[in-house]
């Protein structure tokens, strides 16, 4: 399982230009992945359910949350807000209009959307100094 995804990470990898830093939490154990979320990431984009265990509900991370519509509007509100976590920063649930539901719970989103709603949270970030954390 680990060979496959980071097999799509060098993938995913090509590209991106090589200016850009990236990072890889493929492998680490729990507690690495905790302290990562923790202390290196300033936002996320994520799937509604258990995408959102160290980005939202560990991390504290804000994010934009995408997944199949009935989902999104069965379970979204609960798992994005305090009634997940005490003090959670809300996430951005991408509105139905940008989702399109297909076969077997499988979905496709308007990237532009989740760009658009990134790019609002970045906007008002402090940035984390990864550099500091070595």
């Amino acid at each position: 399982m680990i060979e496959k995804e980071v097999a799509i990470m060098n993938e995913i990898l090509t590209i991106i230009p090589n200016t850009i830093p990236t990072y890889s939490a493929i492998g680490a154990t729990t507690y690495e992945t905790v302290v990562w979320w923790s202390q290196a990431i300033d936002l996320h984009i994520s799937p509604l359910g258990s995408g959102l265990t160290y980005a939202s509900w560990i991390g504290n991370k804000p994010g934009v949350v995408h997944g199949p519509s009935t989902m999104l509007n069965n379970l979204g509100y609960q798992i994005t807000t305090s009634l997940a976590r005490e003090n959670l920063i809300p996430q951005v649930l991408v509105p139905n209009e940008y989702i399109i539901d297909n076969k077997n719970g499988n979905y496709e989103c308007d990237w532009k959307i989740i760009y658009d709603e990134v790019l609002k949270i970045i906007n008002n970030l402090t940035p984390t100094n990864i550099d500091s954390m070595k």
